[in-house]
């Protein structure tokens, strides 16, 4: 793909959110133009979207399937055959005609038919999706992986084609390595794009659950989420560091130095009677569920100073309304609980 076409293509702002057929001949005319064309009307059963596009959603199919009832389908759809079965064809562009016309019930479609490479058809899905401006998050995302991978974009000239910065380009390219939950998340709700990118950093879906349920319902704001990774990160920091070298006894230095000499020669000699072998993989078996146990208390205890800090810090912003809801709702979801957890604690300790 030339330069001047890259910049044909990627003028935004000139493009409105709602492409015409005059849009799309005037976008894609370098490309149609070197195509010879013969008219053909072909059933729609027989018509294949473009493999090279990647959106996924189309809006307002509805209305203009209520438009083609009442006036036909007006314009001409430019396809090629499909190569690997030829009695079908591929669409190159106009897909949201296409699902229009199979809602109006259209049998059959007026259309161009003309030789395109699978270059051009690429050239073309990706321009289709990257000259609108009501792209998803993540439908924008795939069309600029697209664009680095198979259009020869590198990430700051693709930022520079559309208009954007760098860093939109790489937080929509970030959120394709985003776990399944989180893009789901996104894909359902696209208005918790910020939200998403930074709960990806949260490493498990237990984790990442009640904040991606809270985002949804409105709880918590990106501010909010930045804070509760944040604390996640430095909980998980904690827990990584190694625990200190612990003595063999705290009572030696209490006890006369024979008697020490006396403890360990029995201890050598109880030990011998157990295979090396046995007792080696005992031993390490019990420091790895006690290091273990001492990560999950650590984890535990800054969850809930975590917590505790955050609602803290958000008291002095709530009006008497929100403090009523919000106590309401530690009384009835988070009291039984922790009720439940301090009995369970209660009766381990016995």
């Amino acid at each position: 793909m030339s330069s001047g076409n890259k910049r044909r293509f990627f003028d935004r702002d000139a493009t409105p959110v709602v492409a015409t057929d005059d849009d799309f001949d005037a976008v894609f005319g370098p490309v149609t133009e070197r195509a010879t064309s013969a008219p053909q009307d072909i059933p729609i059963d027989r018509i294949r979207t473009n493999p090279f596009q990647a959106r996924m959603k189309f809006k307002d199919i509805d209305e203009l399937a209520e438009s083609m009832r009442t006036h036909g389908f007006t314009s001409r759809l430019r396809v090629r055959r499909d190569p690997a079965q030829p009695q079908f064809f591929q669409l190159v562009y106009g897909e949201r005609r296409l699902r229009a016309a199979h809602v109006a019930g259209i049998k059959s479609i007026p259309c161009d038919v003309a030789e395109y490479s699978d270059q051009q058809m690429r050239e073309i899905g990706l321009t289709e999706n990257l000259q609108r401006s009501d792209l998803e998050p993540l439908e924008e995302a795939r069309a600029f992986r697209v664009a680095i991978d198979e259009g020869g974009y590198s990430m700051r000239s693709l930022a520079a084609q559309i208009g954007k910065s760098k860093g939109y380009v790489q937080g929509r390219l970030d959120l394709l390595r985003a776990p399944e939950d989180v893009q789901r998340m996104v894909d359902e709700h696209p208005e918790t794009f910020t939200a998403a990118l930074l709960i990806s950093q949260i490493p498990t879906p237990e984790q990442r659950r009640p904040l991606i349920e809270s985002v949804i319902r409105g709880d918590l704001d990106k501010e909010s989420v930045r804070g509760i990774v944040r604390d996640v990160a430095a909980t998980a920091a904690v827990a990584q560091r190694p625990a200190p070298a612990k003595r063999d006894s705290t009572a030696d230095d209490d006890e006369p130095d024979e008697a020490v000499a006396a403890r360990r020669s029995e201890q050598r000699v109880s030990s011998a009677s157990v295979p090396r072998s046995r007792r080696s993989a005992a031993t390490i078996e019990q420091n790895r569920v006690a290091r273990q146990s001492e990560r999950a208390l650590e984890r535990a205890t800054q969850t809930l100073r975590a917590m505790i800090n955050q609602l803290q810090e958000a008291l002095p912003e709530l009006r008497e309304p929100e403090r009523a809801v919000l106590l309401d709702y530690i009384a009835q979801q988070h009291f039984p609980e922790l009720e439940e957890i301090v009995e369970q604690l209660r009766e381990s300790a016995l």
